[in-house]
């Protein structure tokens, strides 16, 4: 029998606006429309807007989500996707440890300080060349 649009939005977690404007894009199917009746969305559909969502929450683009729901992607093209988003997660993750330590430093200038005192931090910071 299938789902309504409103029941398969359920079942996702997401608003029947949302599966729409997936749709619009092309990341998610749209059923035939029978005359005179209601489309009609199987497990197929809900396992594809969930794909969708999932992907979402990894922090990839419609765009790239795009790529990996395409009827002409092959696995590589796929893993290609994923390994581009993973390299920039890594990249990133590198820049908040740096971002951490620079920190925890600038703390440590602050415990040696009276605490109503002029801060050493902001001589620390307006002093050092910010990194690229």
């Amino acid at each position: 029998m299938g789902y309504t649009i409103g029941q398969l939005a359920q079942q996702a977690g997401v608003g029947v606006e949302t599966v729409r404007y997936y749709q619009s894009l092309g990341l998610l199917d749209v059923p035939n429309k029978p005359p005179g009746g209601q489309r009609r969305y199987e497990d197929a559909h809900l396992r594809q807007l969930r794909l969708i969502r999932r992907a979402q929450t990894c922090g990839l683009s419609l765009a790239d989500i795009g790529i990996l729901v395409g009827r002409d992607s092959s696995c590589q093209t796929i893993c290609g996707v994923i390994a581009r988003r993973l390299a920039t997660i890594e990249a990133k993750l590198s820049e908040f440890q740096a971002m951490k330590a620079e920190l925890h430093g600038l703390l440590n200038q602050c415990s040696n300080a009276a605490p109503d005192s002029y801060c050493p931090a902001l001589d620390h910071l307006a002093n050092k060349t910010p990194s690229k």
